[in-house]
C-alpha cells in the first residue's frame, strides 16, 4: 500500500470509527445500560455541583419570611438534653404563637406517647389548627407502620394507582394519633440522597399505597398560601404515567418522573435566619420579630443526627433543606430538566459526532486538544447560562464524554497511523536510499508530499554492464545470480555513499537519482562523484570476481542534470517512486554512447555547470535520437587532485585536436588525433581517437555543408 493510500485509508477509517462511536453514544442516550446509567448519574452530579457553586452568591439571602428555630447547642445547655418533654415543646409553640408566626413546620416526629404531657401539647397545637405541620417519615423497609397518617394530598385513581411510575414506600413512621389530629397537618421529612450521598433533589409528593402525601415544605407552603388543593399533571411514558408537574393552586412546578425538584440552595448553612429555641421559650425576642413568618423547627446540634451532606456544604442542617425548598416555592423558581432535553441531547450528540469525526481526522493533536477543551468549556458555560437564564438543568456529561472519547481515539489512532506510515516509509525507502535519508524522512514526515509528485531540477545516473548478453550466455543461472547480486550490491553501496536514491534495477542496469526524496543542493556533484567512484570500484573488484570464478566486467555510466518529474507513479496494481522526463531519457542515451566513444562515463553539459572541482573532457557536440537540440557531452575524469600529470598533458593535446576539428581544419585535426594514437598505443582513448580519425577522414573526402556547426547526429539509441 502506498503512503498516500495509508494516509487516506487512515483518515477514512478514523472517520468511520468515530461515527460508530457517535452511534454508540446516541444509543446510550436513549437506552443506557444500568451500570452506565449509574456512572453517568454520578458524573452529572459533579457537573450539577459545579454549576451550583458557580451560581452561588456569597451575599444570597431569602427574600421571603422563612426562618429556622434551632434546637441548637445553646438550647440543649439551657433546656436539657433531647428529647424534650412535650410540655417544653408546648412552651416553644406558645412562644411562636406570641410572635405572630403564620405556619410552624416541625422537622421531627412524635411517635411515642408521654401520657399527661401529650394532652398539654395537643391542646396547644389545636389552638391554631391550620398553622402546624408535623413530620412523617416514609420508609422503604418492611417494618410495621407507626402512628397516624393525615389525609392524603392526592388519592390515586385505579388507573393511576396501577400505572404511576412513582414507587410506593413500604412503611412509615408518623405521630401519635392525639398529636396528629390536634395539628391536623403533616408533611414528609424523609429526604432521599442521591447515590453519592449528596442531597440534591427533593420529593414534593411521596407515595404510600394508593395515596400521595406532601413533603414538609410543600405542606407548609400550602398552609401559608391558604391553598386548599394539590394536583398533578402526568404524561404517558411507554404505557405508564409519569409525573410531569405538580400544581399548588395556580403555580405549576416542573418535576422529574418521581415528583422531585432540584433544591436551589441559596448558599451554605445559616443562609436563612436562625433563632435559638431557648430564646423563644424564654421570650427573649422582641415582640413581633417573627411576625407572619414560616417557621421550620429543627436542629443543627451535632448529637441529634440531622446533619446532611449537600453540594454546598458537607455538614448541613437537614431543617434548612426544607427551608430552601419553601423559599423556591415562594418564588416559583426551581432548576429543572426540560422535557425536550433528551431529544436535544440526542441531536447534539449526532451533530457533534459527525462534525468532530470529520474534523479530528484532519487535525493534529494540538488542534484536537484545543478544540476539545473549547467544546467542553462551552458546554459547561452554556449549561450555566441556561440555568441562570431559564433555570434549566441541561445534561452535558454524554456530550462531554463524546468529545473526550473522539479526541482520545483520534489522537491514539493518529499516532498508530503515523507510526504505520513511518514504518511503510522506512520499508519503501530503505531499499532505495541511504539509511540517513530514511531517518531524515521519518524525522520530517512533511517531506512525504513527494508522493504527490513534483517537478524539479535533479541529476540522474544510468549504469550498465558492457556486453552483458555475452557474459550471461557463458554463465549458469546460479553464477549469473551470484555475479549480479555481488556487483549490484557494490554499486548500490556507491550510490548510497553519495546520497543517491535507487530508482530501479533492470537486469544488469542500475538507475539512480539525486535531489529526491530529500532535496540536495549538490545533486550534480554527488551524481558525478558516484559515477566516477563506480568506475573505480569496478576496477578494484576485478580480482574478487576472478577469485569467485566470475568473469571480468566493464561498465558504462551516463549522468545528466535538468528538470524532471519525480513521485510515486504507476498503475493501480504496481507503483514505484521514480523519475521521468527528457532529462532522464538523455541520461540513458549518454550511457549508451560510452561504448561508441570508448569511455567509461559521459555526462551532459548541465551536469558540468559550476563543477570546478572536477576535470572534464569535452567529447563531442551531438544530437541523440529523439532530441532536436544539440548538446555538449563530457567525460568526467575526476577531481583535479586525482588526475595524473600524464593524463592532463594528454588532455591538453586532445583539446587542441578537437578545437581544430570544430574549426573545420580536418586535415590538421586528423594529424593530431593520429599523433595521439601513435604516442599512446595502449591508451584507453584509442577508441575515441579512432572516432575522430574516421570522422575527419570522411569530412576531408566530403566536407560538411557551410552551415555545419560541429554537431554529430546519433541515430541509434
Amino acid at each position: 500500500m502506498r503512503i498516500k493510500d495509508i494516509r487516506f485509508a487512515g483518515k477514512t477509517a478514523a472517520i468511520c470509527y468515530s461515527l460508530l462511536m457517535t452511534l454508540v453514544f446516541a444509543w446510550i442516550s436513549l437506552y443506557p445500560p444500568h451500570v452506565i446509567d449509574i456512572l453517568l448519574g454520578r458524573l452529572d452530579y459533579i457537573t450539577y455541583d459545579l454549576r451550583l457553586s458557580l451560581l452561588e452568591s456569597p451575599n444570597a439571602h431569602p427574600k421571603n419570611p422563612i426562618v429556622i428555630v434551632d434546637i441548637d447547642e445553646k438550647s440543649l445547655r439551657e433546656e436539657g438534653r433531647w428529647p424534650w418533654s412535650r410540655e417544653k415543646l408546648s412552651a416553644l409553640v406558645q412562644g411562636l404563637y406570641r410572635q405572630g408566626v403564620t405556619v410552624i413546620a416541625f422537622d421531627m416526629l412524635f411517635p411515642e406517647t408521654e401520657e399527661v404531657e401529650d394532652n398539654i401539647f395537643a391542646r396547644t397545637l389545636s389552638q391554631k389548627k391550620n398553622t402546624n405541620v408535623l413530620g412523617i417519615f416514609f420508609s422503604d423497609q418492611h417494618i410495621p407502620p407507626v402512628g397516624e397518617l393525615p389525609a392524603p394530598a392526592v388519592v390515586l385513581t385505579a388507573d393511576l394507582n396501577k400505572n404511576l411510575t412513582l414507587a410506593s414506600s413500604q412503611s412509615y413512621l408518623s405521630n401519635i394519633s392525639q398529636l396528629q389530629q390536634a395539628a391536623g397537618n403533616a408533611g414528609a421529612i424523609s429526604v432521599v440522597p442521591d447515590q453519592d450521598g449528596e442531597i440534591r433533589r427533593y420529593a414534593l409528593l411521596q407515595r404510600y399505597q394508593n395515596n400521595l402525601y406532601p413533603s414538609l415544605a410543600f405542606e407548609a407552603m400550602r398552609l401559608y398560601l391558604l391553598e386548599n388543593s394539590i394536583t398533578m399533571k402526568t404524561e404517558k411514558v411507554g404505557g405508564l404515567e409519569a409525573i410531569e408537574s405538580i400544581n399548588l393552586g395556580n403555580q405549576s412546578i416542573p418535576t422529574d418522573n418521581d415528583g422531585r425538584v432540584f433544591i436551589p440552595y441559596l448558599g451554605p448553612s445559616k443562609t436563612f435566619p436562625y433563632f435559638s429555641a431557648s430564646d423563644i421559650i424564654n421570650n427573649r425576642l422582641a415582640a413581633g420579630q417573627l411576625q407572619n413568618a414560616l417557621v421550620f423547627v429543627g436542629t443543627s446540634a451535632v448529637g441529634l443526627s440531622d446533619l446532611r451532606s449537600t453540594p454546598v456544604e458537607s455538614v448541613y442542617p437537614g431543617v434548612e433543606v426544607h427551608a430552601n425548598v419553601a423559599e423556591a416555592l415562594f418564588t416559583g423558581h426551581f432548576p429543572y430538566i426540560p422535557a425536550w432535553a433528551p431529544g436535544a441531547q440526542l441531536v447534539l450528540l449526532i451533530f457533534l459526532g459527525i462534525l468532530l469525526s470529520i474534523a479530528f481526522a484532519y487535525l493534529g493533536p494540538l488542534w484536537i486538544i484545543v478544540i476539545s477543551i473549547a467544546a467542553v468549556t462551552s458546554f459547561f458555560l452554556g449549561s450555566v447560562e441556561l440555568w441562570k437564564a431559564a433555570e434549566m438543568v441541561f445534561p452535558i456529561i454524554l456530550p462531554i464524554f463524546l468529545v473526550v472519547t473522539l479526541a482520545t481515539f483520534n489522537m491514539a489512532y493518529g499516532f498508530f497511523t503515523e507510526s504505520r506510515r513511518r514504518g511503510e516509509l522506512k520499508k519503501v525507502f530503505e531499499q532505495y536510499v541511504p539509511v540517513g535519508h530514511v531517518a531524515e524522512l521519518i524525522k520530517h514526515p512533511e517531506s512525504a508530499n513527494i508522493f504527490e509528485g513534483e517537478r524539479k531540477e535533479m541529476s540522474v545516473l544510468f549504469m550498465d554492464i558492457r556486453n552483458f548478453t555475452g557474459i550471461s550466455e557463458k554463465l549458469s543461472i546460479v553464477e549469473l545470480k551470484k555475479l549480479l547480486n555481488f556487483f549490484l550490491t557494490e554499486m548500490t553501496g556507491v550510490i548510497f555513499k553519495y546520497g543517491g536514491t535507487i530508482d530501479k534495477y533492470v537486469g544488469d542496469m542500475v538507475m539512480a537519482f539525486w535531489g529526491a526524496p530529500l532535496s540536495d543542493d549538490q545533486h550534480a556533484k554527488h551524481a558525478l562523484s558516484a559515477g566516477i567512484n563506480m568506475l573505480e570500484v569496478t576496477e578494484s573488484i576485478q580480482q574478487k570476481l576472478i577469485d569467485m570464478g566470475l568473469p571480468n566486467i566493464r561498465v558504462g555510466v551516463g549522468v545528466n542534470t535538468g528538470i524532471m518529474d519525480v513521485g510515486d507513479m504507476g498503475s493501480a496494481y504496481r507503483r514505484a517512486y521514480t523519475v521521468l522526463g527528457d532529462t532522464v531519457n538523455l541520461a540513458s542515451r549518454l550511457e549508451s554512447l560510452t561504448k561508441f566513444y570508448g569511455v567509461g562515463m559521459i555526462c551532459g553539459e548541465n551536469s558540468r555547470v559550476n563543477q570546478e572541482d572536477f576535470v572534464f573532457r569535452l567529447l563531442d557536440k551531438v544530437k541523440v535520437k529523439g532530441k532536436n537540440e544539440s548538446i555538449l557531452i563530457y567525460e568526467p575524469l575526476g577531481l583535479h587532485s586525482a588526475v595524473s600529470v600524464e593524463r592532463l598533458e594528454e588532455l591538453k593535446l586532445y583539446e587542441q585536436a578537437l578545437a581544430l576539428y570544430f574549426q573545420r581544419n580536418f586535415q590538421d585535426a586528423q594529424k593530431s588525433f593520429l599523433q595521439l594514437q601513435h604516442d599512446h598505443p595502449h591508451y584507453a582513448y584509442n577508441v575515441l581517437y579512432e572516432v575522430f580519425i574516421n570522422r575527419t577522414e570522411r569530412f576531408i573526402a566530403t566536407p560538411p555543408p557551410a552551415d555545419w556547426d560541429g554537431v554529430w547526429v546519433h541515430l541509434e539509441k
